[in-house]
């Protein structure tokens, strides 16, 4: 593969590794595609040292190892601590990766799962076999059916633990000697939540399962071409021009999407199925703000391409964040960012707002006039730290999209510069 015209994305304190649209780089002359990544093991381990009770402090172990299609396995290693500096951070830096390769291949490790499923009639985990009846082998052993009403099933992190509940005093001494099967899912355990979930009907209330991206995606796909398509149609007529940046933005043109032309120009002829659409993609992303608000931008790009957001453009934007569930202080916030970088892109000279805007710049950062500077600070971390491209990758936003979503990022650093040095100058007024 080659990168050349291609800007990876570069985790912090993991800087071997870079994610790039269809593989990764990582260490000197070692360039992987994602197809070829069959199965992930991931483990985590926090240790808190002491002497005498007394805390000496922590150490953090991961374990992210990458088994490949040429039956290589490839381990990503956190970076050296010399003297245990930022040791906290280089551990979360693998684990931020592991999410990221964790989304991006989850499709394809499952289909992986399912073909072995179709041929063979069950999966394996480790020496364990599931059949999608509900089956379970040790080494092709028959133990127990998962569905019968004396099994017991426990999730923990890296393990699943199922069991006969005992009856009696001859079941007990059963139970002492056979104990419960401990299965270790540390190997591809969104997979295997996945089959738990659409093969045999059992979830956990604290752990979300994944959906295969093609579904997903199709579905995502058709709700923003609708969507897309009544904002192209707000101000009565479809511009070639809001077409293209359509395109651009969004990346979904007939060549990603087989029948895009056919779903966007059907909703540009009806006068319904917006709040439909937009609850769609709400869903699609479980009301998470940030990548819904990197949806909303889009939709302002659109209906600005003609210079002007008319009244019908902007009161289907807004319809759409009322879907989102955004309050009228974030759809406010959202437009002041836009307006922002409209400006940048523009080359103003009066890129953002004026000095004397202030309380535009707080309300950038979902704050209210009277916030003090503290509370700006606090804000603007939390803000970072929820915009953050390996963050918002994980939620959903591909990866050809996070330079774009970058200027949203670009705003709230803006936003806060300004308010930095509003608040150093009166320091420096009060003396």
């Amino acid at each position: 593969m080659k990168h050349e015209d291609e800007e990876g994305l570069i985790l912090e304190h993991l800087e071997d590794l870079i994610f790039y649209d269809e593989g990764f780089v990582y260490g000197e002359d070692c360039d992987y595609p994602y197809k070829h990544i069959l199965s992930i093991t991931y483990i985590a381990t926090v240790i808190k040292k002491s002497i005498n009770f007394v805390p000496t402090g922590t150490t953090y172990k991961i374990y992210l190892c990458l088994h490949l299609a040429d039956k290589f396995n490839l381990r990503i290693e956190q970076e050296r601590s010399f003297f245990g500096m930022k040791e906290k951070q280089k551990a979360e830096a693998v684990m931020r990766a592991s999410a990221l390769f964790h989304e991006i291949t989850f499709t394809h490790r499952m289909e992986g799962y399912e073909k072995q499923l179709e041929e063979k009639g069950f999966i394996s985990w480790g020496n364990y076999q599931f059949s999608k009846d509900g089956d379970l082998f040790k080494q092709n052993e028959f133990l127990f059916n998962l569905k019968d009403d004396d099994v017991k099933k426990t999730l923990n992190v890296f393990a699943f633990q199922a069991g006969k509940k005992p009856k009696g005093f001859k079941g007990a001494l059963v139970k002492f000697w056979k104990g419960t099967e401990i299965i270790d899912i540390s190997k591809d355990r969104d997979c295997f939540l996945y089959f738990m979930k659409n093969y045999l009907g059992y979830t956990w209330t604290s752990e979300p399962v994944k959906e295969k991206k093609k579904q997903r995606q199709h579905e995502f796909y058709e709700a923003i071409l609708i969507l897309g398509a009544k904002v192209c149609k707000a101000d009565g007529r479809v511009d070639t021009k809001e077409i293209k940046t359509f395109k651009r933005y969004f990346g979904i043109d007939e060549n990603s999407f087989p029948g895009a032309s056919e779903i966007f120009t059907e909703a540009t002829h009806t006068s319904y199925g917006t709040n439909n659409a937009a609850q769609k993609v709400y869903d699609l992303f479980e009301g998470k703000k940030e990548p819904l608000e990197h949806i909303v931008i889009g939709f302002l790009q659109i209906a600005a391409t003609d210079g002007v957001i008319t009244i019908d453009e902007r009161r289907i934007i807004e319809g759409v964040c009322n879907v989102f569930k955004f309050s009228n202080e974030e759809i406010e916030r959202l437009f002041l960012i836009f307006d922002s970088i409209r400006q940048e892109e523009r080359g103003s000279e009066d890129s953002g707002f004026s000095s004397g805007h202030r309380i535009q710049y707080l309300k950038i950062l979902g704050l209210g006039s009277h916030a003090t500077y503290e509370e700006v600070k606090m804000a603007y971390k939390e803000l970072v730290k929820k915009h953050h491209p390996d963050i918002l990758l994980a939620q959903g936003i591909p990866i050809e999209r996070i330079k774009d979503s970058e200027e949203i990022l670009k705003t709230i650093n803006a936003a806060y510069n300004w308010l930095s040095n509003d608040a150093n100058q009166k320091k420096r007024c009060a003396f």
